[in-house]
C-alpha cells in the first residue's frame, strides 16, 4: 500500500513536471509571439492581418489602430563610429488593434495607414529634435509635446474624414502627410556637427632608440617606455612626452672623474615638448610632422647621480601617424552643459623622431627613436540646431 502510494505520487509529480515544462515552452513562445506583433512603420505596409485583437462589445468605431511612441538611450554603430544617443521609437501593437470583419474596405485601411503615417511623422520629428537638444531636460518636454500633437492630429483626421468615410478629405490628408513625412529623414543617426576647438588625451607605448656617430661607439640601443599627453587646438596638437629606458656601455667611459666599466647599465631618459600640424587628416588617418625641444639624459647607477649624468638640450623633429581604431560619440548633451557633446577616439600611434645630441665634444651624434602605442583622445562638439518648423515652412499645419 505504501509502495503503491509512493509510485502514484511519483507519477503525479512526473506529470506535473512535464506539464510545467510544457507550460514554460508555451509561455516562452507566447511571449515571443506577442513581442513579434509590434510592427514599425513601412510605407503602405499596413494590412488587415495586423489587426488581431477581438472587437470590443458595443463599440461604435469600425476599427481601432493601437499605436505607441516612446524614447530611451541607445548605442548604435554608424559606419565605424559608436554613437550613444536618445532613440525615439514608434509603431503599432497588432494584438491591441482590431477591425470589425464586415467593415473591412480599402478606404478604411487607407484611413488607418494615414493614422500610422501621422504617428511615423511625429516619431521622425521627435527624433530630429532629440538629436539637437541643448540640455538633457529638453527630452521630456519634446516627448510630451510630441504625444499631445500626435493625438490632436489623429483626432482631427478622425473628425474631418468622418473616420475615413469622407473620400475627398481622406485624399487631402494623405497628400499632406506624404509631404510632411518627406520633410524629416526616416533615420538620422548623426546630424550635422561642428567639432570643438579643443581636444585632450594621453598616449602610452613602447619605444626603441639608437645613436649615430661617437655616441654609437659608447652606447647600445635603448628600449624605452613612453607616456605622453596631448592638447589639440584646432588642427595643431601640442604634446609633452616622457620616455624612460636603459642602455649599456660598449667601452670604458671616464666622466667627471668617475670610471664606468664596459657593460655598465645606463638609465636613458628623454623628455620632449612638441607641436605638430597634419599633412593628412581624415576619418581614419592622421599624418603630421612635428617640431619641438627635448632633454636627453644618460645617467649611471652611482650614489652621486648628478656627477655621473650626461645631459643635453636639443631640438627634436619627426613624424607622428595615428590610425583610428575606434570612435565613439555621445549625442546626449553633457550634464547641464548647453549644446556640448562628447567624442572619444582610440588610435594606433606610431612616432619617429630624431635629434642631434652632444653630451661631450667626443661623445655626440644623432638620436633616432621609434615608438608604437595607443592614444586616447577626448573632445567636444556642437550640433547645428537647424530645426525644421512646419509653421514657418509655408505649409499649413492643419486642414480646416
Amino acid at each position: 500500500m505504501d509502495f503503491l502510494y509512493l509510485y502514484t505520487a511519483f507519477q503525479q509529480d512526473s506529470i506535473m513536471k512535464k506539464q510545467a515544462i510544457i507550460l514554460f515552452f508555451i509561455s516562452v513562445f507566447s511571449i515571443q509571439f506577442i513581442v513579434a506583433q509590434k510592427i514599425s512603420w513601412v510605407k503602405d505596409g499596413l494590412q488587415w492581418g495586423h489587426f488581431k485583437d477581438t472587437v470590443p462589445q458595443n463599440s461604435a468605431n469600425s476599427s481601432e489602430l493601437y499605436y505607441f511612441i516612446s524614447y530611451g538611450n541607445e548605442t548604435v554603430r554608424y559606419n565605424d563610429t559608436l554613437v550613444g544617443r536618445v532613440k525615439v521609437i514608434a509603431g503599432v501593437d497588432c494584438n491591441e488593434s482590431w477591425v470589425k470583419p464586415d467593415m473591412k474596405s480599402d478606404q478604411l485601411l487607407k484611413y488607418n495607414q494615414i493614422t500610422f503615417n501621422i504617428v511615423e511623422f511625429y516619431r521622425r520629428k521627435a527624433q530630429y529634435e532629440m538629436n539637437r537638444i541643448f540640455t538633457v531636460q529638453e527630452a521630456d518636454s519634446i516627448y510630451t509635446e510630441t504625444i499631445i500633437q500626435c493625438r490632436v492630429r489623429i483626432d482631427n483626421l478622425r473628425k474631418m474624414t468622418a473616420e475615413g468615410k469622407n473620400t475627398a478629405e481622406l485624399h487631402k490628408w494623405s497628400n499632406k502627410i506624404e509631404i510632411e513625412l518627406a520633410m524629416y529623414p526616416e533615420e538620422e543617426i548623426l546630424p550635422p556637427i561642428k567639432p570643438g576647438l579643443f581636444s585632450y588625451g594621453m598616449a602610452a607605448g613602447l619605444a626603441y632608440g639608437n645613436y649615430s656617430g661617437s655616441l654609437r661607439d659608447y652606447y647600445t640601443g635603448y628600449p624605452m617606455f613612453s607616456l605622453g599627453f596631448d592638447i589639440g587646438i584646432g588642427k595643431p596638437v601640442i604634446r609633452v612626452i616622457g620616455n624612460i629606458g636603459f642602455s649599456q656601455l660598449k667601452q670604458v667611459l671616464i666622466h667627471d672623474g668617475i670610471t664606468q666599466g664596459k657593460g655598465t647599465w645606463v638609465n636613458a631618459a628623454i623628455i620632449e615638448a612638441s607641436i605638430d600640424y597634419p599633412l593628412i587628416q581624415n576619418s581614419k588617418n592622421r599624418l603630421a610632422p612635428f617640431f619641438g625641444y627635448g632633454v636627453f639624459e644618460n645617467s649611471f647607477p652611482e650614489e652621486d647621480s648628478l656627477s655621473s649624468s650626461m645631459i643635453d638640450y636639443r631640438p627634436v623633429f619627426g613624424l607622428v601617424y595615428d590610425f583610428r581604431l575606434k570612435t565613439s560619440m555621445r549625442m546626449a548633451p553633457m550634464h547641464n552643459e548647453s549644446n556640448y557633446r562628447e567624442s572619444h577616439l582610440t588610435n594606433l600611434r606610431v612616432r619617429f623622431y630624431m635629434a642631434p645630441v652632444d653630451f661631450r665634444p667626443d661623445i655626440l651624434g644623432m638620436s633616432y627613436n621609434l615608438s608604437i602605442g595607443l592614444s586616447w583622445i577626448a573632445g567636444k562638439f556642437k550640433v547645428n540646431k537647424d530645426l525644421i518648423r512646419l509653421e514657418n515652412s509655408g505649409y499649413r499645419f492643419d486642414i480646416e
